[in-house]
């Protein structure tokens, strides 16, 4: 348990040019059940100043483990300050960065607050998929998570009397990323959230590196035999994280909240596991061009540049599994060659089924619907400039 008299503790709350302390009105407010513009009216019952206290007792319980964890990585300075930063609200979680510092270092931590029964279990069952997720890739793509456990709330709150935390990695330098208009040329681009040094609109090349790596850290995870992958993932949530520095981009994925096989078939032959590779590609091109705008706004739908840096990084992935031989190279060249052979029309059958398996309420089907045959195409064109087609 660290010296409380000689430790800085700030509740800070998170802004474009920076955290910034909270005042006295905020932190009597309620934390909102989600961060959308419809939904923003809706709490939790919470007020900031009893989620602050709860993220403050969880990390002073916890201090020997995120002493280890702060010393294990080198860092030697006598602590002398904690920063507790809310950082965002979404439907099921509500994270927190722990940010211990010392004579102008620091080391950072999340701490997620799952706060209703039915986010408790979610947040759980993903504690238990990273560890397994980084167990099975040895993967530094996804978060490290350190501890799983309840906190009791002050008694004054209407909200239920306990919340479940999960301490885990915090990416220090990498930020959200969102789909919005640039009022300066009038066009689409990805605005990168960057919270220390304010928002930064990216250029097409530092955009198409960012669905390149995604679909790259995405087709990684994927398993070729089970036809297991990760998956809900959507840019709308923030599942994605970026950090620019000099025109490249490097990415993380912060959460996994399922990993199955979304293509069910009797047997695992060697044209079924083809057929699920490409509902695999088909499904990633779809929902990589999906976000909300501005991370809040209504549904939009990325440019067309996204679908060849999309299927670039997943032909990465494929050829580093290849060399990991975590992919068989008869399988891949028969995916390959079954790709360049498909006509337009048996593509557009394929993207077809891959949307009849979504939701019917979905608010994004709209949307892809509309899009859906022009997309294909643009899907045919990247496979014949990254497969080649056999004549």
């Amino acid at each position: 348990m660290p010296d409380h008299n000689n430790l800085n503790i700030n509740l800070l709350h998170s802004l474009p040019g920076g955290p910034a302390p909270f005042d006295r009105g905020l932190l009597q407010s309620f934390v909102p059940l989600k961060r959308s513009v419809e939904a923003m009216a809706a709490d939790s019952g919470i007020t900031y100043q009893a989620y602050m206290d709860v993220v403050q007792r969880f990390v002073f319980r916890n201090w020997g483990l995120l002493d280890e964890i702060v010393r294990a990585s080198g860092f030697d300075k006598e602590i002398d300050r904690l920063d507790l930063i809310a950082e965002k609200h979404g439907r099921d979680y509500h994270p927190a960065r722990i940010r211990i510092g010392a004579q102008g270092s620091s080391y950072s931590f999340v701490v997620i607050v799952a706060v209703n029964q039915w986010s408790q279990s979610v947040l759980e069952k993903e504690f238990r998929l990273l560890q397994h997720l980084r167990e099975k890739f040895r993967s530094n793509f996804i978060p490290k998570v350190y501890l799983l456990g309840d906190e009791a709330l002050s008694p004054q709150d209407k909200a239920n009397s306990n919340v479940r935390m999960m301490l885990g990695e915090w990416f220090d330098g990498f930020h959200e990323f969102h789909l919005c208009t640039d009022i300066g040329k009038g066009s689409q681009t990805l605005l990168l959230w960057d919270m220390d040094r304010g928002y930064v609109h990216l250029s097409q090349g530092e955009s198409e590196q960012i669905y390149r790596a995604a679909a790259f850290i995405l087709t990684s995870f994927y398993d070729t035999e089970t036809f297991e992958e990760i998956f809900p993932w959507h840019h709308a949530s923030g599942d994605f994280v970026a950090s620019l520095r000099n025109g490249q981009i490097d990415l993380r994925l912060t959460t996994a909240r399922q990993y199955a096989p979304r293509s069910e078939f009797n047997e695992q032959s060697s044209e079924n596991r083809v057929m699920a590779m490409i509902l695999f590609l088909a499904n990633l091109t779809i929902r990589m061009r999906l976000d909300r705008f501005e991370g809040v706004g209504e549904t939009v739908w990325a440019e067309d540049y996204s679908v060849n840096a999309t299927i670039k990084g997943f032909a990465d992935a494929l050829k580093r599994k290849i060399v990991d031989r975590v992919c068989d190279l008869e399988l891949a060249n028969r995916f390959a060659r079954t790709l360049q052979e498909l006509p337009l029309g048996q593509l557009a059958q394929i993207f077809q089924r891959v949307v009849e398996s979504y939701d019917r309420a979905a608010p994004d089907l709209p949307v892809i619907q509309s899009n859906l045959a022009a997309h294909v195409w643009e899907v045919y064109k990247s496979i014949e400039t990254i497969f080649g087609r056999l004549k």
